[in-house]
């Protein structure tokens, strides 16, 4: 099993997770990858990086993978790059992990 806990923050309220998006990818899938030199943790999709499709297609992912709705998720940063923070509310880093098993 990878140790992904560098890729996650403490929050307030939650967790902050440091994501890899591949868009215009063939499938959609999270966690696909662990990427150590990067730091981050794998995203594919479908959407293109296009008038922030892909990024609503982020958010709707990570909001169904964390079972959280959809206003406890912020792209905090990396709107326009494919190395994302991306926050969720709601949960605990634990959880994040558990969840996340790679």
């Amino acid at each position: 099993m990878t140790d992904i806990s560098t890729t996650l923050e403490k929050s307030a309220n939650g967790v902050i997770i440091r994501i890899e998006v591949t868009p215009g990818s063939k499938r959609v899938e999270f966690p696909c990858c662990f990427n150590l030199w990067r730091n981050t943790i794998g995203c594919a999709l479908i959407e293109p990086a296009l008038n922030g499709k892909a990024n609503k297609a982020l958010i709707e992912l990570i909001s169904d993978f964390f079972n959280v709705s959809k206003v406890d998720i912020t792209i905090i940063s990396g709107l326009h790059s494919r190395i994302k923070r991306v926050r969720i509310e709601g949960i605990t880093e634990k959880e994040a992990i558990s969840k996340i098993i790679l």
